[in-house]
C-alpha cells in the first residue's frame, strides 16, 4: 500500500477503536453494569454511527477499498454482534452495509473462523435484512 492509504487506515482503525469498539465494549463485556439509560444510549450512538455512515459501504466493495483489509478484519465482529448488543438496522436505509457483511461474511477464511455460536449470530442479522 501506499504511504498514503496507510495513514487512512490508521485513521480509520483510531476512530473504529475509540469510537465503535468502546459501545460495543461496554454493550457486550460490561452489560451488567449498565442502567437502561446507559444501555440505549450506547445502542442509539452506535445505530446512529452506523446509519449515518451507511454511504461509505455502497461505492467500494469493502470498507473504503477495493481490497480486503484490516480494516474489514476489524468490522466484522461488530456486525456479526449487533443482534446481541440489541440493535437492529433501518433494512432499507441500511442496504449497503447488509450487502457488506454478506460480502465479507462469504469469504471462506472468515467462515472458517466463526465458531456455531457465531454462525447463528451471522444467520440472525441476515434476517434482519
Amino acid at each position: 500500500d501506499a504511504p498514503m492509504a496507510r495513514a487512512e487506515q490508521r485513521q480509520y482503525i483510531w476512530r473504529l477503536e475509540n469510537d465503535w469498539f468502546k459501545l460495543a465494549d461496554h454493550m457486550l463485556r460490561h452489560a451488567d453494569t449498565l442502567n437502561i439509560e446507559q444501555k440505549q444510549k450506547a445502542q442509539k450512538e452506535l445505530r446512529d454511527t452506523l446509519i449515518s455512515l451507511t454511504p461509505l459501504f455502497q461505492h467500494f466493495p469493502y470498507f473504503m477499498s477495493e481490497n480486503f483489509s484490516i480494516l474489514d478484519c476489524m468490522l466484522a465482529p461488530i456486525f456479526v454482534r449487533l443482534n446481541s448488543m440489541g440493535i437492529d438496522l433501518p433494512k432499507q436505509q441500511c442496504r449497503p452495509i447488509f450487502l457488506y457483511c454478506k460480502r465479507i461474511f462469504s469469504r471462506p477464511s472468515f467462515v472458517k473462523s466463526m465458531t456455531p455460536q457465531e454462525k447463528t449470530r451471522y444467520n440472525e442479522l441476515l434476517n434482519m435484512e
